[in-house]
Order: C-alpha cells, then structure tokens, then sequence
C-alpha cells in the first residue's frame, strides 16, 4: 500500500507555462502547488514564504496537515524545478486505507 495518494498528469505542461514557482513534496517528488509570481522581488518570497506560498499548501492538504511539516516539502524556482512538466505526479494527500 503507498503512503500517499499521487496523480499521473501527462502532456500538460502548458498549463506551467506562466508558473515561476512549485511547490514539490520531497518524499515523492510530486507537485503540490505551483504560482506565477514572474516580476516579484525574490527577497520578499523568500522573506514571506508563509504568506506567498504555506497557506497555499496548508489549504490543499488541510484533511491531513496536523501529519505534514515544512519540512516535508520544498519551494523551487522553474529553474530549479526537477520533475519534466510533462509527465509528472501530483500530490493529492495521505492514503488512509
């Protein structure tokens, strides 16, 4: 049984096309969220990386958030993104079966 409950997405990056930042769940490597915040001061994400990117993620997998730390999960720039944004998994939570 997997831990975690993961979505095969293919052939959509496209939908990325205007994404500057994901939000990636390091144990699987999948996305979890992903933002366009092109012409916004890098100092102020990484100075208010609660405002502009945690509540995000604490409402996409508020079922299960009391199980998840900061640390379970990173911010990336697309530079520094890892996952080909045409075959990749998402992150849709816990598996409680």
């Amino acid at each position: 049984m997997n831990d975690y409950i993961l979505k095969q997405v293919k052939g959509e990056a496209k939908i990325h096309k205007n994404n500057s930042h994901f939000c990636i769940h390091k144990k699987t490597n999948s996305m979890v969220e992903a933002w366009d915040y092109r012409g916004e001061c890098n100092t102020e994400l990484m100075s208010f990386k609660h405002d502009y990117f945690w509540i995000d993620v604490i409402e996409y997998v508020e079922p299960c958030v009391q199980k998840f730390k900061k640390s379970d999960f990173k911010i990336v720039k697309r530079k520094n993104l890892k996952i080909d944004l045409n075959n990749y998994l998402v992150f849709q939570g816990e598996n409680f079966t």
